[in-house]
């Protein structure tokens, strides 16, 4: 063996093989605690993490509460010791959503759809930086918070306040609820659209839009609570994939 020839550490030509075949045979704690990490590292399981957007847990607005709240319980119940980060526009989400068999901690980031477009939390801005993150992927748009975040999530369920996936309520709330599905888009998120209802879309460009992020999601995550929404994105938005009926 080589540890009953020490004249072959001290010289003589080795090939990089025999040398790396020495110092391990001659290292037994080196391969021990190769061994340990190694263990370690099979051991450890991936944490889901989760993104909740449109759901607000302290809107005055009950139903989207209880819409939010049935939501993450259907989510914890799915994937037990998940993480969650909910994405929203209010100032007071709770930090802690106790439900009635466990209390889930809720990492929270804020945006604002105003028009202060050089604001850190402006969704306008964030958009612009997740489309310059899709051309280039530089990691420098991704500063440290909402996008960074949403970057990190495994999977991210959006809906949409339950009935705000169209434009009768205006433009403004329109895109204060289309941009933050296209920054998932554009970091490359699956975005999954829960049972909620969708449209009507009264202008040209909403359409386009939102075909394009139904285009985007992958099939078999687009969900509707209503048969009425099925019935209108199979005959103007989505052609080519399923809309499941979940009431």
């Amino acid at each position: 063996t080589v540890l009953s020839r020490p004249h072959t550490l001290l010289g003589g030509r080795r090939s990089a093989a025999g040398t790396l075949r020495t110092g391990l045979y001659a290292c037994p704690r080196i391969l021990a605690r190769f061994d340990r990490a190694f263990k370690a590292a099979a051991g450890k399981r991936h944490i889901m993490k989760i993104g909740l957007l449109g759901a607000s847990f302290s809107n005055n607005n009950l139903g989207v509460r209880a819409l939010s709240w049935g939501l993450l319980r259907i989510i914890s119940r799915a994937y037990p010791g998940a993480n969650f980060v909910l994405f929203s526009q209010s100032l007071s989400e709770p930090s802690e959503i106790t439900l009635p068999d466990a209390t889930i901690p809720m990492e929270i980031y804020h945006y604002d759809s105003g028009y202060r477009f050089f604001s850190r939390a402006n969704i306008y801005a964030l958009y612009l930086c997740s489309l310059f993150y899709a051309f280039c992927r530089a990691k420098i748009f991704l500063r440290p918070g909402f996008l960074a975040a949403m970057k990190d999530c495994d999977m991210i369920f959006d809906i949409t306040g339950g009935d705000s996936f169209s434009d009768i309520y205006g433009r403004k709330l329109f895109f204060a609820s289309i941009l933050p599905k296209l920054c998932a888009i554009n970091l490359g998120c699956r975005l999954i659209l829960p049972p909620q209802s969708y449209g009507p879309f009264s202008t040209a460009d909403a359409k386009h839009i939102a075909k394009y992020v139904f285009s985007r999601v992958r099939e078999g995550d687009i969900y509707s609570r209503d048969s009425n929404s099925v019935r209108y994105l199979h005959d103007s938005i989505v052609h080519d994939k399923p809309v499941k009926l979940c009431p």
